[in-house]
C-alpha cells in the first residue's frame, strides 16, 4: 500500500511525540511491506532526517525566514498536496490539523485525534490560537477518525459533533522499547543515596509541574534529600526557580538530550511521578514502567485506562497525597519492586506493531 503523511507536524515541530508517533508508525509499515512517504517540501523537523522508513519528499531547514512564515505554510500545504496527487497515494494520514482542504488528495485521508488539551485548557493558549477551529474541521472532514484512547475519544465526542462510527480507538505503542538497553539495578540502587525524583516532558499549567515541587516541599526529608530532576520542556523558568526556593528543594536540575540520555534517566530514577492533570494517553509512565522505574501517576483523565494497575495513583488536587505516595515509594524496596514488576507487565500491553496493524485495518477499510 502507498501511504502518504501530508507536511503538517513536520513544518510545526523539531521533535516530539505526534511526529514520533509517525515515524515509529512508518517503522511498522515498512517492516509489513508497505511504502511510506512524507511530503513536506520545507521542514524543521529532525525525526524525519532520522527515521529511515519514511521516504522524505523535501528538504530539511533549520528555520523559517520570520517574514514569509505565512507563505512557507501555504506553499508547503500547496506543494504538498500536489505531489501527492502525482505520486498517486492510496491513502493519507494527515499528521495535524492542516488548513488544507482535503479533498485535494484524491485519495481517502485519516486523522488522528492525540487529545483534546485545546478545548479543555483554553487559557493555556494565546488568545488567537486556531488549533479547536481547524481540528474541528479536520474531524468532520476526515473519512476515518483515530483517537489514542477511549478517554480522547469521549472528549472528542463532546465536542465535536461527529459520527460515531468512523471514530475508533488505538492505542500507542511505547516510545522507548526496552529491549534496546538493559536496566542497571545496580546504579539505581546507587542513586538511592539521593534518590532521584523523575519528570519528563513540557511543564505547562495542566501538566501541574507545580504541584510536583510543593508536594516534595511538605516534607522535610523530601526537599532536603531527593534530587528532583525534570527532563525535556526547556529550561526552568524564573517562576519555577522561584518557587523550587519557596518550597524549600534543595536538589534539583533541568537536563534534556536525546532518546539514549531519556532513557538512562529513567534507569537511575528512584521513582518516576507524573502529576498531569490531563493527557491523551501518556508516553512518559509506560515507558518508565518498560524501562524498570517504579510509577507514581495522578488519577486524573486517561491515565488509569493506560496505566491499569501497576502505579501508585494519587489525586492531582492534593499535594498531600502526592507526598505521602512518593515517600511510601523511597521508603520501601518491597513496593518499588511491587511496582517495576507489575509496570513490566502493563507496559508489555502496549506495542508499534499492535498499533500499526490496527492502522492498517483503517485503511484498508478505506479502500
Amino acid at each position: 500500500m502507498k501511504i502518504a503523511f501530508d507536511h503538517e507536524i513536520f513544518c510545526l515541530q523539531n521533535r516530539g511525540g505526534i511526529s514520533r508517533y509517525f515515524c515509529c508508525l512508518a517503522d511498522e509499515f515498512k517492516r509489513l511491506g508497505h511504502e511510506v512517504s512524507a511530503f513536506a517540501p520545507y521542514h524543521v523537523n529532525e525525526s524525519l532526517e532520522t527515521c529511515k522508513a519514511i521516504s522524505v519528499q523535501g528538504k530539511k531547514i533549520n528555520h523559517y525566514p520570520p517574514k514569509l512564515g505565512g507563505l512557507s505554510v501555504k506553499y508547503n500545504a500547496w506543494k504538498g498536496a500536489k505531489e501527492i496527487r502525482k505520486w498517486q497515494a492510496q491513502v493519507v494520514h494527515k499528521t495535524y490539523y492542516s488548513p488544507l482542504q482535503t479533498d485535494s488528495y484524491r485519495a481517502p485521508h485519516v486523522v488522528t485525534v492525540h487529545d483534546m488539551i485545546h478545548e479543555l485548557f483554553p487559557e493555556e493558549f494565546r488568545q488567537k490560537d486556531n488549533t479547536q477551529a481547524l481540528k474541528r474541521r479536520a474531524v468532520l472532514s476526515a473519512d476515518w477518525v483515530i483517537c489514542i484512547s477511549d478517554n480522547t475519544k469521549k472528549d472528542l465526542l463532546q465536542f465535536v459533533n461527529v459520527d460515531e462510527t468512523k471514530v475508533s480507538v488505538i492505542h500507542h505503542g511505547i516510545g522507548l522499547q526496552p529491549t534496546r538497553l538493559s536496566v542497571s539495578n545496580q546504579r539505581r540502587e546507587n542513586s538511592l543515596t539521593r534518590p532521584i525524583v523523575l519528570y519528563v516532558g513540557a511543564r505547562n499549567k495542566y501538566k501541574n509541574f507545580t504541584g510536583l515541587v510543593r508536594g516534595i516541599g511538605h516534607s522535610l526529608a523530601l526537599r532536603e534529600n531527593v534530587e528532583l530532576l525534570a527532563f525535556g520542556g526547556g529550561p526552568f523558568t524564573d517562576e519555577e526557580q522561584t518557587l523550587l526556593e519557596h518550597c524549600g528543594v534543595k536538589h534539583y536540575r533541568h537536563e534534556s538530550g536525546d532518546d539514549e540520555k531519556l532513557v538512562e534517566f529513567y534507569q537511575n530514577a528512584a521513582v518516576f511521578v507524573y502529576p498531569s492533570l490531563y493527557e491523551g494517553f501518556g508516553f512518559p509512565p509506560l515507558e518508565a514502567m518498560a524501562l524498570s522505574c517504579p510509577v507514581i501517576s495522578s488519577n486524573a483523565s486517561v491515565l488509569p485506562e493506560i496505566l491499569g494497575n501497576a502505579c501508585l495513583y494519587f489525586n492531582p488536587n492534593d499535594e498531600k497525597q502526592l507526598t505521602d505516595s512518593v515517600e511510601r515509594v523511597l521508603s520501601s524496596s518491597a513496593l518499588r519492586n511491587e511496582l517495576i514488576t507489575a509496570g513490566h507487565y502493563q507496559s508489555a500491553k502496549y506495542s508499534w506493531e499492535t498499533t500499526a496493524k490496527r492502522t492498517l485495518e483503517v485503511y484498508q477499510s478505506l479502500l
